[in-house]
Parts: structure tokens; sequence; C-alpha cells
């Protein structure tokens, strides 16, 4: 860290073993100035304190209280380097094994539970961990399996001579999952595979700035999400060259910001009016929506359905979550629609879930049809493990909300109106929203939200 006046061409230098690859750089005006005399005495004074009055440039001032103390009290200096090397090995091993992660999960959940003996609900929690990952890592494939693992690095180190053929372009969604389950999340190649026949926003991003995967490749947000594991979905399936989809899947708010050079031009691609110097609007009040009827004669439009897509501020989101943050989502949301008076109806767990006690293992094979045939029934991420947990439905009523939690995102709204009407469905929606966003701001919680994105 160097704080210095600033002089074109200055430099600053940084002793340390390796440089670091990512900086912070504040920029800092004079608010103002005050010459400070201290008494003839003050250096055999212990604690001295001195009231200065400042003068601000706007003409307005401001008070300090200056304290003196002896060169004894002052505190130590910086680590030495052999100090800086225990503690980068320290910070490596925690971000390798995800431990910050698990251990906030850990006591997020033991806050909001309470149980009466602490150290057996974190100590039962754990062990469930331990056992999960264990199952992962025994169910994984072969080593000769993960090196034909196409177009993405292989979870183990492999003879740099051992080349892999780009996946065909009609990759199926099927085929993307077991490249998924071969290649991890977690791992984070050295160097991204050949994205040559990748035709995804974020493909096209990677494939002209060569650069900018290895400078944000070893960048994690506070929840610990890197950059690869935003792209990892786009990795798994190569698209197809006439549908350009991002390719890419922020794995919390954070995200954002932290690899805004990366998202930034696949959100342009995607929206080609996107200004990143303009705020998002966020009109959410239905008496703005024009009564204009777009099918006046309603000989056309049979029915209309808006969606509305939300996620938690403060947890990761569901492409990266754990299962205990999503168990946490999905505790969260169900309690902020139960606890509002505006939305009546029940929630239906996807078959297999037990993270909702009034219905454990989740909706009937009878609940299941009747949503099916409605177009409701939300899907599994996947058909591993556990990808049924914490997630599923909830139908208001009367008939014409449903709330979808944890799929793509945390929270999916979509209100339906018989015909034409827009202005009923967005009402509705509207409402829903609103009620949502209270009970959560009850719990402390928000929907994530960037001004110049809107709600993430």
């Amino acid at each position: 860290r160097r704080q210095a006046p600033f002089k074109a061409g200055d430099r600053f230098s940084f002793n340390l073993q390796s440089p670091p690859q990512h900086f912070v750089v504040d920029v800092f005006e004079r608010v103002g100035s005050k010459q400070v005399t201290l008494p003839n005495d003050w250096k055999t004074m212990d604690g001295s304190t001195q009231s200065v009055e400042v003068s601000r440039a706007n003409g307005r001032s401001m008070r300090l209280r200056l304290k003196v103390l002896p060169k004894d009290s002052v505190p130590e200096g910086p680590r030495t380097s052999s100090e800086s090397s225990a503690v980068m090995k320290a910070k490596s091993y925690l971000e390798r094994h995800a431990v910050s992660k698990v251990l906030q999960d850990l006591v997020h959940v033991l806050l909001k539970a309470r149980p009466e003996d602490p150290f057996a609900f974190m100590s039962e929690r754990l062990r469930k961990h331990s056992s999960e990952r264990s199952a992962e890592q025994t169910e994984k494939p072969p080593e000769a399996t993960r090196q034909s693992c196409p177009d993405v690095a292989a979870a183990a180190p492999i003879a740099s001579a051992a080349r892999v053929a780009p996946v065909d372009p009609g990759t199926t969604a099927e085929e993307g999952r077991h490249v998924q389950a071969s290649c991890p999340m977690e791992s984070c190649p050295e160097e991204l595979p050949d994205l040559s026949l990748h035709h995804s926003l974020a493909a096209g991003v990677l494939r002209s700035r060569a650069s900018l995967y290895p400078e944000l490749r070893d960048a994690r947000t506070r929840r610990g999400v890197s950059l690869f594991q935003c792209i990892k979905p786009g990795l798994d399936n190569c698209g197809h060259p006439e549908v350009r989809s991002a390719g890419a899947l922020a794995g919390d708010a954070e995200c954002y910001d932290l690899f805004r050079e990366f998202f930034e031009p696949v959100i342009g691609g995607l929206h080609p009016a996107y200004c990143s110097s303009s705020l998002h609007p966020r009109e959410m009040d239905s008496r703005k929506v024009s009564n204009s009827q777009v099918d006046p004669t309603s000989e056309h439009i049979v029915g209309s359905r808006l969606f509305l897509t939300r996620n938690l501020r403060s947890l990761s989101f569901p492409s990266v979550a754990s299962s205990l943050e999503l168990q946490e989502a999905e505790r969260l949301l169900l309690r902020a629609i139960h606890q509002s008076e505006g939305l009546k109806g029940e929630y239906l767990p996807l078959a297999g879930s037990g993270t909702y006690p009034p219905r454990p293992g989740g909706m009937s094979s009878a609940d299941r049809a009747r949503l099916e045939s409605r177009g409701v029934l939300p899907e599994a991420t996947s058909d591993s493990p556990g990808s049924h947990e914490a997630r599923g439905v909830f139908e208001a009523e009367p008939a014409g909300l449903v709330a979808w939690i944890n799929g793509q995102d945390h929270l999916r709204l979509a209100a339906c109106e018989a015909g034409a009407d827009l202005k009923s469905a967005f009402s509705r929606l509207a409402q829903a929203e609103h009620l949502l966003s209270k009970g959560l701001a009850k719990a402390g919680e928000e929907f994530a939200c960037i001004d110049r994105l809107g709600f993430l």
C-alpha cells in the first residue's frame, strides 16, 4: 500500500515477492488545510490532544481532534517477507478448499436456526458437507476420461502435449451435462481451452481479449466466486452460430463489478442500447403503464404471461450456490411469502426435496401432473444427486401468479391473465414483488441490484 501527492510520471515501488495482478487506485482531492503548531514540550507529553478547525473549500469548516503519542505506542511496522509468504500460503489453502465459504454458510445458517446445542449442529452440518464432497470425488471418472473431456481443461494435471479436440457445434444439453460432471466447477485452469468453435458472446469476448482471462483468473468475490465459474456454462456447451447466447452466468452480485471488463461487453452484445454510464430504469408503478389494448377485438391473443426474475444480494446465485445457500434462499423467500397478507397459496417443492418440513419428500405425482399440464412445472438444474433440494414452485390463490424458487435465479415470478390485458398482469406482478421486498427487508435481506444494470 502506497500513498503520496500525485505527480505525473511518479512511480510507486512495492517490495513484494511476486507482483500482484490487481490494484485498487484511490484518488483523493484536498478538502481543506490547516497548519498545526504543537507545544514545545510535546515530546514529553503522553497522549496530548489538540483541537483544530479546518476551513473547507466550500466555505464551511470541520473540527479535528489530534492526539500526540510517544514513539513506543506506534503500531508495529509491516510484515516481513517470510510473514507475508506464510499469509499467502494460508490464503491459498483456504481458497483451494473453499473453507471460508463453507464457514460463512455454516455461521449464517447457525444464527438463523439458533439450536440448543450449536456445536452438535455445526458438527452435523460439517459431517454432511464432508460426505457430499467425498461422494463427488468418488463419482469422478478415471483419469483417462478426464483427459478426454472436450474443450475444458482436465481437473488433474496432464501432459502438455495432450491436446483435445474442440466440441462439435451440435453438442446437446445432455452432452453438456456430461462435460460438466467430468470437469469440476472449482477447477480453474491456467489457460482457457480452444474456443474457436464456441458461438456465445462470452467466447467472443475471451477470444478478442486474450489477456483478460489471465488477468482475472485468480480474482475472487467475497463469496469465493471466480471468473471460471461464471464462464463454465458457456464452455460446457458450444451453442449455435445462429443463436448468440451470453455463455456466462454471474455467481453473485459482486461478479458484475469484479469481472466488469468481461461482463460489460457481454451485456452490450445482448442489449445493444446498453450504456454503462446510464441508470437502468426500475419503474414498477403499474399506474404508469399505458391503457392501450394490444388486441382490442380479443380475436388473436388467448392469454398473456409476464415474467420477473430476482436474486438475493447476500447469497451466491444458484449457478454456484452451495446446498446451504439454496436452503437459506428458499427459507427467506418462503418466509417473506407466508408473512405477507397479500400472498396466499401453496408451496410445492420438487419431488425428492427434503428441505420444506410441511412437504417432506416434495410434491406428489398428482401435483407434478397438474403443474405440468399448466406449463408451470419447475425443473431440476441437473440430474445429479441433490439437484432437487430447496427448489420448487409457489402457486398463489386465486390462480394467476406463480413463483419458482432456486431455478436459474433465486426467484422467478410469473403473472398470467386471459386475453391481452398486460396492464393487469403487470399490476399483479409488481404487487407481488413489492410484498416480497417488504418481507425480505424485515429479515435484513434485499434483491440484488446495481444502478447501471438494474435488478440482477
